[in-house]
């Protein structure tokens, strides 16, 4: 019992000890009064009756040295910042700040003063009123300079914009405009290359293929003329025509490869599309055949014709149609 009794009072008497040089210490740490003490107090007693004290007394320090007005200091604090009441206090500078920097912004109206103040608070109360401004702003912009690059820099601003599907329709009707200004194939085909299902791309799809026509083909005497324009534009406006004019030219070629054949005793039957192959490859060919045995023809040598007697009948198959170098039309 008496060790016992020895025991606990050893124990107050090293806690009573404890409390009074933790007491003395705290004394001390307020009369200098410095983060630098307060902060070993803090390390010498983490659990002292003096902890939250010490929080608001460090912060109070630190918060007399900042700059209220710079909102890069005022926000480092707040993240550092212990004590509830200076934690608080610092935010509600910040929050001014932010009211100061937003009634800034509307007074100037302008982009710039917008963005500064999306770039200080990107997540700010007024965030998305300043993003929508300044969308207002760049599309007014972009409306007065009236250009496809003054539209185009919208767009890139404002993928998401509320005017982009505008500024997509201006472009389109901008590059028509210029397409009609040249009124050229060229012009047209550009347009159609930017605008493939553009506002006006089946407009200017007939252009193009009027101005190709009249062009290229009207009143030509050129076989191949008809056959590109029929290439390009299988279904156009002109197509038609273009292939009733080729019905003379394909009926003598296929007379023509009967004759060359029947004078080897055989037959063949070529297509209208092989037939179109011949046309092109023998249009500008100088020479005719003669029907008879031997049959004098040009046959593909290398990169040139060769005159190349045949005494022996030779037939011309389908797939060398477009090899064969004789039969002028």
């Amino acid at each position: 019992m008496k060790t016992k009794f020895i025991a606990l009072l050893t124990c107050l008497i090293v806690l009573s000890a404890n409390v009074f040089s933790q007491n003395g210490k705290w004394k001390k740490a307020r009369k200098i009064n410095t983060v630098e003490t307060y902060e070993k107090f803090l390390e010498k007693y983490p659990e002292s009756q003096y902890k939250f004290s010490a929080f608001e007394l460090i912060d109070s320090i630190k918060y007399n040295k900042i700059d209220i007005k710079n909102l890069s200091e005022l926000r480092t604090f707040f993240s550092i910042a212990k004590s509830d009441n200076y934690k608080g206090k610092s935010k509600a500078d910040i929050d001014k700040l932010e009211n100061e920097s937003w009634n800034l912004a509307n007074r100037l109206n302008t982009n710039q003063s917008y963005q500064k103040y999306i770039e200080d608070f990107p997540s700010g109360k007024y965030a998305d009123n300043a993003n929508q401004n300044v969308d207002e702003l760049d599309w007014a912009s972009s409306l007065k300079d009236n250009t496809v690059e003054a539209f185009k820099r919208y767009i890139k601003s404002h993928p998401s914009g509320k005017y982009t599907g505008n500024a997509n329709q201006n472009i389109d009707e901008l590059d028509w405009a210029s397409s009609l200004k040249d009124n050229t194939v060229e012009a047209f085909e550009r347009y159609i290359e930017f605008h493939p299902v553009g506002l006006h791309s089946k407009e200017c799809n007939n252009k193009i293929d009027s101005a190709y026509w009249y062009k290229n083909v009207n009143n030509s005497k050129n076989n191949l003329n008809y056959i590109a324009y029929l290439k390009k534009f299988p279904n156009g406006k002109y197509a038609n025509e273009a292939n009733n004019y080729l019905k003379t030219p394909i009926y003598n070629a296929k007379n023509q490869i009967d004759n060359f054949n029947r004078a080897f005793g055989k037959e063949v039957k070529f297509t209208d599309e092989q037939v179109i192959t011949y046309i092109e490859r023998l249009q500008n060919e100088t020479y005719s055949t003669t029907i008879n045995s031997p049959v004098t023809y040009y046959k593909v040598s290398g990169t040139r014709c060769n005159e190349t007697t045949v005494k022996t009948k030779e037939l011309i198959q389908p797939e060398e149609i477009g090899k064969a170098c004789s039969l002028k039309l």
